[in-house]
């Protein structure tokens, strides 16, 4: 039988792997239109709308959190990435963190 602290480990690492990939779901269907950098992790689905010549560029080490749990305020909504403009781009520097917000060009 496992002891809770190695079930707690396990989960936790099957949680971290899919947060890595739901970036990868968003990356197949926008293509060329969205550029990820490295460790880049989808806590929660956010919603992402790419239009028409926009872009969405989110740098190196970037956490989108769509979830409120596990964090220390209540979450009112998920992310929101709208790039819906002609020549619109929506850039996330590295090392950011962005928690149920809303980011409109």
């Amino acid at each position: 039988m496992l002891r809770p602290n190695v079930i707690n480990r396990i989960l936790g690492r099957l949680k971290k792997s899919l947060y890595m990939f739901y970036p990868r779901l968003y990356k197949l269907r926008y293509g060329s239109r969205l550029i990820l950098g490295k460790r880049v992790l989808f806590k929660g689905l956010p919603l992402i709308e790419i239009r028409g010549d926009a872009s969405i560029v989110i740098g190196n080490n970037v956490t989108l959190n769509s979830r409120s749990k596990d964090y220390h305020v209540l979450l009112h909504s998920r992310v929101k990435l709208m790039a819906n403009r002609d020549g619109a781009i929506i850039e996330i520097g590295d090392d950011t963190r962005i928690h149920g917000s809303c980011i409109h060009a």
